[in-house]
């Protein structure tokens, strides 16, 4: 059975297929967490490589996957060129939406990322050499981890969160890691600043990629897989994406 397979080291690509569902909600979708190897945000692009092939061979073992979704910006960053040189089959990465904060308007902008991400990133690279905007990146290392750790009660998050952001003064924070999606309200309560994330943009992109496919389905199914037995993650994943598949 053709899926298109959402794939992220814990809950934060969840964020990313919620978005697309909204606008596909007649294909099949597997939710992989690959809870085994998390975080990503400190793992080499060879490690990563590695990695991430030997999860997609898996799940394309019968030829099933009819577009992914690499819903992680460190994989993304690092990974995204060689596996779509690699698999015939579409794949969309994330990208920290730097150019919508742009485009409307904002000069001084705080890319809110891991480190792996924020020095890799050709999107930040690029925008950086804008001398009409003022980039600042701010390394945020354990957070995707804390999220995951704490998905059931992310308020529990505002203490680090304040502490993590501490000093950093801009106008708009662009979101770079699909993790701090989920605190986004947070982010916005200690910056006091408009918050950019890219779920609907992925979405839009994906509807757009998929356009004229035949991935429609009678009876459309959502499966959540992780590479590692987490009681935690999987309870909020199954809540937030209102999925009774195991």
């Amino acid at each position: 059975m053709s899926k298109i397979v959402v794939l992220d080291s814990g809950i934060g690509g969840a964020s990313i297929l919620k978005a697309i569902r909204g606008r596909i909600p007649k294909a099949n979708y597997l939710y992989f967490a690959d809870t085994l190897n998390a975080p990503y945000g400190e793992k080499s692009e060879q490690e990563l490589f590695k990695i991430l092939t030997g999860i997609i061979d898996k799940l394309n073992k019968k030829g099933e996957i009819f577009a992914l979704v690499l819903a992680c910006n460190t994989a993304s960053s690092l990974c995204g060129a060689r596996l779509r040189r690699r698999y015939d089959f579409p794949i969309i990465c994330v990208e920290p939406p730097i150019k919508v904060a742009a485009q409307m308007g904002f000069k001084k902008i705080s890319v809110l990322a891991t480190p792996q991400t924020l020095n890799t990133n050709k999107t930040i690279k690029k925008f950086e050499q804008d001398k009409n905007l003022k980039i600042e990146k701010v390394p945020l290392k354990n957070l995707a981890k804390e999220i995951d750790e704490n998905a059931l009660n992310l308020n529990y998050l505002f203490l680090e969160l304040s502490k993590c952001l501490k000093g950093v003064k801009t106008e708009c924070a662009v979101i770079g890691c699909t993790h701090y999606n989920f605190v986004k309200t947070q982010i916005e309560t200690i910056l006091r600043c408009k918050v950019v994330s890219c779920e609907e943009a992925v979405a839009i992109q994906t509807e757009k990629v998929l356009a004229g496919s035949c991935y429609c389905c009678a009876k459309p199914k959502l499966r959540i897989v992780l590479s590692k037995p987490n009681s935690k993650i999987r309870r909020f994943l199954k809540t937030y994406l209102n999925s009774d598949q195991s």
